[in-house]
Order: structure tokens, then sequence, then C-alpha cells
């Protein structure tokens, strides 16, 4: 699909927990506007709308999720799992319609970066589902 890029995250763990880069320029992050933190319950679905403009960058730090990703222009449709059994992100750019389950038995842990703060008066966030 056009314009994903999933990144591997290297995670340096010892005896006193564990480290991680999330979201860095080499990532492919230029331009930085607003961080997020969302939490989704067991089973549940988020998400499921797509931006014109704005660029996400999601990585989850805790559980686990199902990712659907539809490219408004091709139609293409791609499922990327995403987990803190394996840190990644992954660049989910404008005109990808995106939604996301959590598929693990606790509460998952999304962080999300965007290249755009949100506008309550032009939110850039248009429903559409991706994922039921």
């Amino acid at each position: 699909m056009k314009d994903i890029e999933i990144k591997d995250l290297k995670v340096l763990k010892d005896h006193r927990g564990w480290f991680v880069e999330l979201f860095r320029k080499e990532f492919g992050i230029e331009k930085m506007a607003q961080i997020n933190l969302t939490v989704a319950a067991p089973g549940m679905v988020k998400g499921n709308h797509y931006h014109l403009h704005k660029t996400e960058w999601y990585c989850v730090i805790k559980g686990r999720m199902r990712l659907v990703l539809k490219d408004m222009d091709s139609g293409k449709v791609s499922e990327i799992t995403l987990g803190d059994d394996k840190l990644r992100i992954v660049k989910i750019p404008p005109r990808v319609i995106h939604g996301f389950k959590n598929t693990g038995e606790g509460d998952m842990y999304l962080v999300y970066c965007t290249d755009t703060p949100f506008d309550p008066q032009d939110p850039d966030t248009f429903a559409e589902v991706a994922l039921e």
C-alpha cells in the first residue's frame, strides 16, 4: 500500500525494565505536532476514520491490536498486528481509512503522534468503517 511504513523498534531491556525510542526524525517523522494516548478495552474497535491532510504514526506500548488500513485511491486493504511483544511504529498517511481492534485480554495502550494538531474548527477526521 502506498506510503504506509512500518519500522521495527529496538527495545533495550535489563533487570530494571526496558527503554525504546518511539518517534524520531529518522523514522520518517519530519514534523510532530501532537502526541496522544488512547486505551481500548478488550474486544473494542476504535478509529474507523480517515484524514485528508493529517499523517499519524501508531505504536502499541501495551497489549495487542489488529490494525486494518484501506487505501481510498486503490481500494487495497492491509492488516497489521501491533503489540508489546514486538514494538514497532506504523505510518498512516492521508487518504488511508484506519480502524483497530484490541485483540488482547487486557487494556491496549496506543501511543500515536500526528503532524498536525487537532483543530475543532477543522478536525480533518471523517468517519469511514475499516473494521467492525
